[in-house]
């Protein structure tokens, strides 16, 4: 069995380059500021692929750990255990139309209700006048 480690690293590596790695590698680390002040945390995600079906999909996906990286931000929203700003953030995206785009082109749309509209219609109408 093959264990990668999901880090949203740029690469995948080859199968020969793959190697095992403890099972729980519950990792969270902190940067803090001069004043002590946690500004990020990050957890550390390992999947348990076969070799076989690691092959197979980095054969639909070169870069394997994005592909992970953004099936788990997209469900995560949809399934609205994520925000907007945390899916940016997730997966570095640095504008509103970079990561509205990426939604979008993975058929998720923003959620927008009738008040929202609405106050969107009167926000424009004060701006036009």
């Amino acid at each position: 069995m093959t264990i990668m480690t999901l880090k949203g690293s740029s690469a995948l590596p080859q199968p020969a380059q793959w190697r095992s790695r403890p099972r729980h590698q519950d990792v969270a680390r902190a940067s803090r500021t001069g004043d002590g002040a946690i500004i990020s945390l990050v957890m550390q995600i390992t999947l348990n692929l076969p070799q076989d079906v690691a092959e197979g999909l980095a054969v639909k996906w070169a870069d394997l750990p994005r592909a992970a990286l953004e099936s788990l931000a997209l469900e995560g929203y949809r399934a609205g255990a994520l925000t907007h700003a945390q899916v940016r953030r997730l997966l570095g995206f640095r504008s509103l139309p970079e990561i509205d785009g990426f939604l979008k082109q993975h058929g998720v749309y923003l959620e927008c209700t009738l008040d929202d509209l609405e106050q969107d219609i009167a926000n424009s109408r004060l701006v036009t006048r």
